[in-house]
């Protein structure tokens, strides 16, 4: 087991592609990366080896795939198509990870680029048709239409192949417990290899931030409770003249204005469950409690006093971004899982925002939603009538070794990283394994 997997990505894709849910890491992305019968891929049997016995492709020597865990993959060169999201600033074909994976592995990719906008319509049309290439990544494919068209014979089973070919997959099983469980459907079957982010601060990732330098020219602390933080907000409008105290916009990463604050009230699981949880075996909802009600007359009182702007409610991120952006800073608060929803990243000015804790309501309630499941599935997933299933597999298998998801989310190493790190402790307080590198 690699004790050093911290972050585990698919691709780059899987982060930054609006599709799907999540965080946007893209520092660095221009110079990283990268209807048949429905017994269709339970055979492991390799589709140019016809005479080989049924789930001995594995073992026979005219195997296309070398040794499960071994690079290259395999022993002649071998082209797979691969239908992805546009992602800006990055050229599948020529970035600097596509090229390196390619000689790691033997395998070419020829990449079917969609627009970003609109890729799930344009992969619904595909897969419609029946017309896709060998691997579909970065489409956040749905459990039931994994289902769907996995039964129908146009995703292939994976479960037989983790089973023969698996390798640094189950280094995953076995640092994530719940993986597997992630991925398999109620069939029994698995059509879709697992997207893994063991990211700490997304298992928290309803939060409020606020902006510290108005909290130090007003000698303000850190506000700790609901009652505290509505002040703050109050000094902030009286103190500096067109103020906004505190925007934000939905339908974003924990954004809505609901996510953080409703948990001083009772718990708010807006993250995972979209507010549901298991109350002793029966499904239980927080929306129909007297203390969601009390939640919102807080919200409500934010707002008719005009300390919670109502763009909250209508803002997108360009909206949202701009306001923060100004040249004359007017916001004093805003949500989200991370500050970069907000502010310009390639700015300070990001930086100036802090976390709130968790804050404690009238009646004592100091909740932080935790989410800790760390995979989801639909990210990466194989044509079941591919003509290398074995490749395609043993090709999504390597993208959990160590150095391969390294390179795929930072880049070449000693350029964008490095493992020489002194003393330097991480922030667990133990000894730090690799630190980023500015180039």
């Amino acid at each position: 087991m690699h004790k050093r997997i911290l972050i585990l990505f698919m691709m780059v894709a899987l982060i930054v592609i609006p599709v799907l849910s999540g965080c946007s890491n893209n520092a660095n992305d221009t110079n990283n990366t990268a209807n048949t019968n429905t017994n269709t891929g339970a055979n492991v049997e390799s589709k140019t080896n016809s005479n080989a016995s049924t789930g001995d492709a594995a073992n026979a020597d005219n195997s296309p795939v070398t040794p499960p865990g071994e690079f290259p993959i395999t022993k002649e060169k071998v082209t797979l198509k691969v239908m992805i999201p546009s992602q800006p600033g990055v050229t599948w074909e020529t970035n600097a990870f596509t090229k390196w994976y390619e000689e790691k592995t033997n395998v070419h990719l020829e990449f079917d680029e969609v627009a970003a906008d609109g890729a799930a319509e344009a992969l619904n049309l595909r897969l419609a048709s029946g017309d896709i290439p060998d691997m579909i990544i970065g489409f956040a494919v749905s459990p039931a239409q994994q289902q769907i068209y996995g039964d129908q014979g146009v995703f292939l089973d994976l479960k037989p192949f983790i089973e023969k070919y698996g390798h640094y997959i189950k280094d995953l099983y076995e640092y994530d417990p719940t993986a597997e469980a992630t991925i398999t459907t109620p069939n029994k079957k698995i059509y879709s290899m697992p997207n893994t982010s063991d990211c700490f601060h997304c298992q928290f990732a309803q939060k409020m931030w606020i902006y510290k330098p108005w909290l130090d020219e007003l000698n303000l602390p850190i506000p700790t409770t609901t009652d505290e933080f509505y002040t703050t907000l109050k000094a902030f409008k009286e103190h500096y003249p067109g103020s906004v105290p505190l925007v934000t916009m939905p339908n974003s990463w924990n954004t809505d204005i609901d996510a953080f604050l409703m948990n001083s009230f009772i718990f708010n699981d807006y993250m995972v469950n979209k507010r549901m949880w298991l109350n002793n075996g029966k499904v239980d909802v927080s929306f129909n409690k007297p203390e969601f009600r009390e939640g919102l007359e807080y919200l409500n009182k934010l707002y008719s006093e005009g300390l919670l702007a109502p763009e909250s409610f209508t803002n997108d991120a360009a909206s949202l971004t701009a306001m923060v952006m100004k040249e004359k800073h007017i916001v004093g608060a805003s949500a989200g899982g991370y500050a970069g929803l907000f502010a310009d990243l390639a700015s300070d000015k990001w930086y100036n925002f802090v976390a709130v804790p968790p804050l404690k309501g009238p009646n004592g309630v100091q909740i932080a939603a935790w989410n800790p499941f760390i995979t989801t599935t639909g990210g990466l997933l194989i044509n079941a009538n591919t003509k290398y299933p074995e490749v395609a597999y043993r090709w999504a298998d390597g993208l959990y070794q160590e150095e391969v998801f390294e390179r795929q989310k930072y880049g070449q190493p000693e350029t964008y990283y490095t493992f020489n790190v002194g003393d330097l402790k991480g922030i667990n307080g133990d000894q730090a394994v690799w630190k980023e590198l500015k180039p």
